[in-house]
């Protein structure tokens, strides 16, 4: 397994009640990083899953401070320009500097494109592209600020390279967040701070269970969405399994310390995106796409 040393840096990690965010802040604080661990800590009224609430990000703040690091928890809406600066400056404020940014948090509202309010629409890009952009310009200008180089890595997913019906929405977001993370990495290189994007498919968090569930509800039912997510998500049940939140985790430490930071983005995918079918793209496009994929047995035993 590959070692890591954090050893007196700073992460800021966003969407860390739990999940993904909960797996990044923790795998930091067990190879010596300080944790900033930030989430909204609460659950709209029309959202399709339950989102973690101040318990949760008590408890990872907790988990955090058992490894032997310090942490600490901050209520932040990223979609929120004053939520993030105000929470980057209680970061800078608490440990004098931040060296990672694991720009994780997101939602995945479902509906067909066709269907969807422009509420559902405004959210799934408000946290999923703009909020990735709000904390990567304000823990960025820090980076700039203090002149010692930075590590930034952003969440996108699979779906940043394909179709998902079904969720029409969330996968414009996650395409716009390849964009602005080459766009971010060619403007901040010349500050030594690389910017990176890690591609996964299925992680095996409350979200992406959340989709699982709605899926296997709407193979029962007969509609157009039903049968378009059925087609989108059906390697989700099927597929060798979802991603361990914990594999994942390794990946983003990688991405951050290895000379392999370069390269992006990183596709983590089991194969999701070889796939074919009239949602998926041909050999010949997916191979003009400028990615790295990472097996996951090389990432596992490196």
């Amino acid at each position: 397994m590959v070692e890591y040393d954090f050893d007196g840096q700073v992460a800021f990690v966003t969407g860390a009640g739990r999940g993904q965010g909960r797996s990044h802040a923790v795998h930091y604080a067990e190879n010596g990083a300080d944790v900033v661990a930030t989430d909204i800590c609460e659950t709209p009224d029309d959202a399709q899953y339950d989102m973690s609430g101040e318990d949760d990000l008590a408890e990872t703040v907790a988990m955090v401070e058992e490894r032997g690091q310090e942490a600490l928890g901050v209520q932040m809406d990223v979609s929120k320009e004053a939520d993030v600066e105000r929470a980057v400056g209680e970061a800078i404020d608490e440990f004098g500097r931040i060296d990672i940014l694991a720009n994780n948090a997101g939602v995945a509202p479902p509906g067909a494109l066709m269907e969807i309010d422009e509420a559902t629409w405004d959210q799934a890009l408000d946290v999923n592209l703009k909020g990735m952009w709000l904390c990567a310009k304000h823990v960025g200008n820090h980076m700039i600020e203090r002149d010692e180089g930075g590590r930034i890595v952003n969440t996108s997913s699979t779906a940043g390279f394909v179709a998902s019906p079904g969720l029409g929405h969330y996968t414009a977001a996650k395409h716009g967040v390849i964009g602005l993370t080459q766009t971010l990495a060619m403007e901040l290189a010349q500050y030594d701070i690389t910017v990176n994007a890690v591609c996964p498919s299925a992680v095996d968090t409350p979200m992406t269970g959340g989709i699982r569930y709605r899926t296997a509800r709407r193979r029962r039912c007969d509609s157009d969405l039903g049968r378009s997510m059925t087609h989108s998500l059906a390697w989700v049940p099927t597929l060798v399994r979802a991603l361990s939140p914990r594999l994942f985790a390794i990946l983003l430490q990688t991405v951050v310390e290895s000379e392999m930071s370069l390269i992006q983005p990183w596709r983590l995918d089991y194969g999701t995106t070889a796939r074919k079918g009239p949602y998926w793209p041909s050999s010949a496009l997916r191979a003009e796409t400028e990615t790295f994929t990472l097996p996951c047995r090389e990432l596992i035993t490196s």
